[in-house]
C-alpha cells in the first residue's frame, strides 16, 4: 500500500442540490467580495441583499439567504429550483 488516496469526485449534474439545502452556508469575506464583483455591487449592498447574520449556541457567522424549495423546504437563494442548478457557480461561496 502506497498511502495514495483517490480524490472523491462528484457529478453535481445528477444531484438535486443537496449541499445547497444546508441551513447554514457560510459566507466569508472573500466569498462576499466574489459575490459583489459578480453582481457589480458594493460589499455592503451584496451583504444586505444576499446574506444574513446567524447567531446561536455560541456561533456567529454570515450565511446566504434561502428561498422556498419543494424538495428540501429551503435552499440557497441562488439555486434555480426548476433546473436544479446553481445560478452563480463561478461566484459561489468556497465552503
Amino acid at each position: 500500500m502506497t498511502g495514495k488516496t483517490t480524490p472523491v469526485r462528484y457529478d453535481c449534474s445528477k444531484c438535486p442540490g443537496y449541499c445547497c439545502s444546508y441551513p447554514r452556508i457560510e459566507v466569508k469575506d472573500a466569498d462576499l467580495k466574489r459575490l459583489a464583483k459578480h453582481f457589480d455591487l458594493t460589499l455592503e449592498q451584496a451583504g444586505r441583499r444576499f446574506t444574513r447574520q446567524y447567531k446561536a449556541e455560541g456561533v456567529s457567522e454570515r450565511i446566504l439567504r434561502h428561498q422556498k424549495d419543494d424538495i428540501y423546504g429551503s435552499i440557497c437563494r441562488f439555486f434555480d429550483t426548476t433546473e436544479r442548478r446553481c445560478t452563480i457557480y463561478a461566484a459561489r461561496p468556497a465552503v
